[in-house]
């Protein structure tokens, strides 16, 4: 039987003290001693930081033994777990405090209210704000230790070619597709990804919110399995073809892991939808299409402002730092008739993107390219890497495939 004990926050901060990487999380996150309750453990605590702020790095662990007398032992819990308990802890004992302030200034003018309570606000989130990510000066081991763990896990999730792949090291951050209608936005921004990457032994999630979620499962299928997805539709599927779906199924299922999910209307928010995928333990995810996401409010996004487009944007950028995000959208409607790829400013949003966008990529066809099966991926804007355009050959018709044919040659204007 497992044993239940209560957690002592205070000697269990005591115990990170002797970390030099939790001691580095607690400098950067600013920690108030206000939130430590034992006024031995805060004297640790402070002496430890003005070691850290006189010599640039932390006393040992043998240092702080032998100053305070300590019998230190091995922590129990991750700094950042500790960090949440001892904000929630302060937050028990103290809210109230912080209400009677307003309470007080209530009862003397309501009109103050108004003054009071931005400055009570500001003096709550001084004690249990998190300060979010910090590097500088001493802080080189700590920056090259990020960077070794980067190059371990090598590449990001795959764009669904190996040419695109290779240019950009696989996907990180905030990824866009971005096309008209009817580009093949869907297919090659979404199916196409998860089936490469299911094949590579990655757990993908698409947000199917545009298209029910078993008909992006059957795409996904078909592609993997080269049958052409009319014969789906049209309910054609000879026996080679339920075979040839049934031995590409296995072949997924023994490679890797995907969901197709569509989440109920009030359940679409960016922060939800990668919070579910995370807990599931996705790599990646997709969202097909970015219009019928929903603000905070509830409002879907193609039916806001333009500049509504920002705060579900923003989170997304903050989200995509911790698992990499694809989302599908579409150019506005002044890319009717265009005879070349569309620029960035003409995505719907397109402000919001620029600015929060790691990578994005625009898909597009003109007549003829569409009359030979042909279709544009290229660079609208980047990050990190030099923009470049390649070449994607469609077969829908007789089989379910999409071809890298190469990079795209434009006549210099």
């Amino acid at each position: 039987m497992t044993e239940v004990y209560q957690l002592d926050l205070d000697e269990e901060l005591l115990s990170h003290l002797a970390d030099p990487e939790s001691v580095q999380y607690l400098w950067h996150e600013e920690i108030d001693d206000d939130l430590i309750v034992d006024e031995g453990v805060r004297e640790v605590f402070r002496w430890q930081m003005a070691h850290l702020r006189e010599h640039e790095k932390p006393a040992t662990a043998s240092v702080l033994a032998e100053e305070f007398d300590l019998d230190l032992d091995e922590p129990l819990t991750a700094i950042g777990d500790l960090h949440t308990r001892l904000l929630e802890r302060y937050m028990r004992n103290h809210a109230r405090d912080y209400m009677e302030k307003i309470s007080e200034a209530y009862k003397e003018d309501p009109a103050l209210v108004v003054e009071v309570l931005p400055r009570v606000a500001r003096e709550l989130t001084a004690k249990v704000g998190r300060r979010g990510e910090t590097y500088g000066t001493g802080d080189y081991e700590r920056s090259i230790k990020r960077y070794d763990e980067m190059v371990l896990r090598g590449p990001g999730p795959s764009f669904g070619f190996e040419e695109v792949d290779h240019h950009f090291h696989g996907m990180r951050g905030l990824t866009f597709f971005i096309a008209p209608p009817k580009t093949y936005k869907s297919w090659i921004g979404g199916a196409n990804v998860i089936v490469q990457n299911v094949l590579n032994g990655r757990y993908g999630e698409i947000g199917s919110l545009e298209l029910p979620a078993e008909e992006t499962d059957m795409r996904i299928r078909c592609l993997t399995a080269g049958v052409p997805y009319w014969k789906y539709l049209r309910g054609a599927l000879s026996q080679a073809d339920r075979e040839a779906l049934r031995e590409a199924s296995e072949i997924l299922d023994d490679s890797g892991i995907y969901r197709s999910n569509k989440p109920q209307p009030g359940h679409r928010t960016i922060e939800e939808m990668v919070e579910r995928a995370g807990d599931r333990g996705a790599d990646f995810i997709v969202i097909d299409q970015l219009q019928y996401l929903e603000t905070q409010t509830g409002k879907q996004l193609g039916a806001c402002d333009p500049r509504e487009f920002w705060q579900p944007l923003n989170a997304a950028r903050d989200l995509s730092d911790h698992m990499p995000i694809v989302l599908i959208h579409q150019f506005n409607r002044t890319v009717m008739n265009a005879d070349r790829m569309p620029e960035m400013q003409q995505a719907k949003g397109s402000a919001s993107i620029e600015e929060t966008a790691t990578l994005a990529l625009g898909l597009w066809a003109n007549k003829d390219m569409r009359r030979s099966n042909v279709v544009e991926l290229g660079t609208l804007a980047s990050r990190n890497y030099q923009y470049q355009s390649w070449e994607i050959g469609i077969e829908l018709s007789h089989s379910c495939d999409f071809q890298m044919i190469g990079v795209a040659e434009h006549d210099d204007e």
